[in-house]
């Protein structure tokens, strides 16, 4: 009797220490650390993600069992919350932990039904698509500790700002007897990708090329004003007939998780146009130039206005109702002459 009393408390004891060694005070969290977990049924999947190379990997189910491994597998006895911990040990001066609260539900047993998702990260927009065994299946998405919930096998989740979130997708099967729950930690942080494109204006072609800070981007082009659905760095568009056009590059960053868009109002077959034209209050320049100064003159060839040209944009308000000579004169030397008329 008295030696199964020492076994009970040694136990016991046990069973402290692993939980004590799972307190702030006890780990160092030079580290971080992070678990995702798969539940189906009452069966659980985890796995153990850290930033460093890890030692040893140590679990707490939260039903007094214990595990090691970066993945493991446990079968709860009964549904219920739990509260797992896992604690790694990095070197001998540096070891983390995480806790996390899980639902365990056990409606069926062994139904069979699988499911997984993929995302792709945009800025702070995540595109989200499920996949499972049941074509007839219902997803349901949430993320930790936010509001409010989703529904699709496809969706778009928007965040107001940058750090790590947990996403959760619920998977019914299409008879309504079985689910499973699968969670993935995601990034998000804000799109660094900078872009932009200059073009040369060689009569009603115009040749387009594109830079970005990073060097294995993608590009798209196209456009609102004609049907143009290009890609790559380097492109020509031959346009119809001269006017001003509207031309858009977006630009993929090389992990894809990231886009930029730029557009700007060019001018074919003509080296500089101006738009609106008539016009009322504003002018905008179209041109593969830059120009510093804007000098408009009247028909009998006085000079009314002198200005600086400040984003290709000309303010004409108060100008009279007419046909006016605008002179454009060219950062680096020259001048670019045209007409327009105020209304």
């Amino acid at each position: 009797m008295k030696s199964f009393k020492y076994l009970i408390v040694r136990q016991l004891c046990s069973i402290i220490v692993i939980f004590l060694s799972f307190l702030p005070g006890y780990a160092q969290n030079c580290a971080e650390l992070d678990f995702k977990y798969e539940l189906i049924d009452n069966i659980v999947v985890f796995s153990g993600e850290c930033d460093k190379v890890v030692s040893e990997w140590h679990w707490y189910t939260g039903d007094n069992q214990t595990d090691s491994g970066q993945i493991i597998k446990h079968k709860y006895q009964k549904s219920g919350e739990y509260e797992v911990c896992l604690k790694v040990l990095v070197s001998q001066d540096c070891s983390a932990f995480v806790c996390k609260k899980i639902i365990v539900t056990a409606d069926t047993q062994d139904c069979g039904l699988e499911s997984d998702f993929e995302y792709k990260t945009d800025g702070n927009n995540v595109y989200l698509n499920a996949r499972s065994n049941d074509d007839k299946a219902t997803y349901y998405w949430y993320v930790t500790g936010l509001s409010p919930s989703y529904t699709g096998k496809e969706i778009k989740l928007p965040f107001e700002k940058e750090g790590y979130y947990e996403v959760c997708l619920v998977t019914v099967d299409g008879a309504e007897t079985c689910k499973v729950r699968t969670c993935k930690k995601i990034e998000i942080k804000p799109c660094e990708l900078k872009t932009d494109f200059s073009y040369v204006n060689t009569g009603n072609t115009v040749r387009f090329s594109a830079q970005s800070s990073d060097n294995a981007a993608s590009y798209y082009w196209y456009s609102k004003d004609i049907a143009v659905n290009l890609s790559g760095s380097d492109i020509s568009i031959n346009f119809d007939k001269s006017g001003v056009y509207e031309v858009c590059l977006v630009a993929v960053n090389s992990p894809q998780s990231c886009k930029i868009q730029v557009c700007k109002n060019i001018s074919a077959g003509d080296k500089v146009s101006v738009y609106p034209n008539p016009a009322t209050e504003i002018i905008r320049i179209a041109s593969e130039y830059k120009f510093d100064y804007a000098f408009i003159y009247d028909l009998q060839n006085v000079l009314l206005l002198s200005l600086p040209v400040e984003n290709e944009a000309i303010d004409i308000s108060t100008l009279n109702t007419g046909m006016y000579l605008l002179n454009l004169q060219k950062k680096g030397g020259g001048i670019e002459s045209l007409r327009f008329y105020k209304n």
